[in-house]
C-alpha cells in the first residue's frame, strides 16, 4: 500500500493486476512536447535543464514529468557540504588507478572535503552497476552531504564538484580519443551530483539492469518521477577514458569466449531495453526496487585514509 501511495503521489498508479499491466503495455510510447520551453530554468545559461522532450514515455509518465519541470524554483545554487564520490569498478584497476590520481587533487584544490567509496564486483557475474552505486550509498548516506555518481572512465578536465541544490551532470561536453564525443539526448551519466536527499527520494538505482544498458535513463526517469529537474553545466568537460568495452563486452573490454555468451550477454541488453520500456509506461515502481531493496550484499571492506574500498556480491540475476 505505500509504494502504491507513493507512486500515486507521482501522478500516476502502476497497476496491481494483470489485465492492467497488459493495457498500460498496449499503450503506445510517444515522445512529449517541449516542456523545457515552458520551464523557467531553461534560460539559466550555465545551468540548463536536461530536456526530455525526445525521451518515449505513456501519457501518465509524461503529465508526471511535466508537473515536475513546471513547479521547479529556476536558479541553481551552491552550498559547502562533505562529498561521498561512489565510484563502481570490476576489472578496470587501470582506468581507476588513472581516476584517482586526476580526481583526488582536483578535490584537494577545490577544498572540499571528501571521501571516495570504490565499490567493486566480485568476479562470475554480468556487471551491475545499480547494485554496486546502491551499495555505495548506503555508506556514503551516514556521513556525505551529496553524492558524486561517477563512472571510473570519466576524468575532469574542468568540472565543478561543489555542492548543487539539485541533480547536477558537471559537464556540458565529452571528449574521447581525438576529438568531442556528441552526447545523446536525454544523457545522465558518466559523472552526477545531487543532494544525498535527492537521491534517497529517488530510491537510488534499480538493482534489475544487469551487464551493460539503459541504467543511467532508469535513474533519470527516477529523478524526474521523484520530483526534481536534472540540470547540467554547459561549462564543465571531461574525457572519457577509451576502452572497447559494450554491450557485447565485458566490464575489462574483453570479448565473450563463445558464441553462447555472446548471445547471453545480447539477450541482457534486450531485457534491460525491455525494463526500461515498462518503466517508462509506469509500470515499473521505484519505491519497490532501489537502495531501500538491495538484494546484493557487502563482503568485504577496507579503509585507506580518504578511501573505503567495498566488495560487493551482486544478488537477484535472472534466470
Amino acid at each position: 500500500m505505500r509504494a502504491a501511495n507513493e507512486a500515486a503521489s507521482r501522478g500516476f498508479t502502476v497497476p496491481r493486476t494483470l489485465l492492467g499491466r497488459v493495457r498500460r503495455r498496449l499503450v503506445p510510447l510517444t515522445r512529449g512536447p517541449q516542456i523545457t520551453a515552458r520551464h523557467p530554468g531553461a534560460c539559466d545559461e550555465r545551468y540548463p535543464t536536461i530536456a526530455l522532450d525526445r525521451l518515449r514515455t505513456a501519457p501518465c509518465v509524461r503529465d508526471a514529468i511535466e508537473r515536475t519541470y513546471s513547479r521547479q524554483a529556476p536558479e541553481v545554487s551552491f552550498s559547502t557540504g562533505r562529498l561521498g564520490v561512489i565510484i563502481p569498478v570490476r576489472d578496470r584497476e587501470h582506468h581507476l588507478v588513472e581516476l584517482l590520481a586526476t580526481l583526488g587533487p582536483a578535490l584537494a584544490t577545490a577544498g572540499i572535503e571528501h571521501r571516495i567509496y570504490i565499490v567493486e564486483q566480485i568476479a562470475g557475474l554480468p556487471f551491475n552497476k545499480g547494485q554496486l552505486f546502491n551499495a555505495g550509498a548506503r555508506c556514503a548516506l551516514e556521513c556525505c552531504d551529496y553524492l558524486a555518481l561517477h563512472d571510473v572512465d570519466f576524468l575532469p578536465l574542468k568540472a565543478s564538484y561543489a555542492q548543487p541544490d539539485r541533480p547536477l551532470r558537471p559537464f556540458g561536453a565529452c571528449f574521447h580519443g581525438e576529438g568531442r564525443r556528441p552526447l545523446p539526448e536525454p544523457f545522465f551519466g558518466g559523472v552526477v551530483l545531487l543532494p544525498a536527499a535527492d537521491l534517497a527520494r529517488a530510491n537510488g538505482f534499480s538493482n534489475q539492469y544487469w551487464h551493460w544498458g539503459k541504467e543511467d535513463d532508469d535513474f533519470l526517469l527516477r529523478v524526474v518521477l521523484a520530483g526534481r529537474v536534472p540540470c547540467f553545466d554547459r561549462a564543465g568537460s571531461f574525457r572519457e577514458i577509451e576502452h572497447p568495452a559494450s554491450r557485447d563486452h565485458h566490464p575489462d573490454g574483453s570479448p565473450p569466449r563463445s558464441g553462447s555468451e555472446r548471445r547471453a550477454l545480447r539477450r541482457l541488453y534486450l531485457r534491460n531495453r525491455a525494463r526500461f520500456r515498462d518503466m517508462a509506461r509506469g509500470l515499473q515502481d521505484p519505491a519497490e526496487d532501489g537502495l531501500s531493496t538491495l538484494p546484493g550484499r557487502i563482503i568485504a571492506r577496507r579503509e585507506e585514509a580518504t578511501m573505503l574500498r567495498l566488495l560487493v556480491e551482486p544478488r537477484g540475476m535472472p534466470e
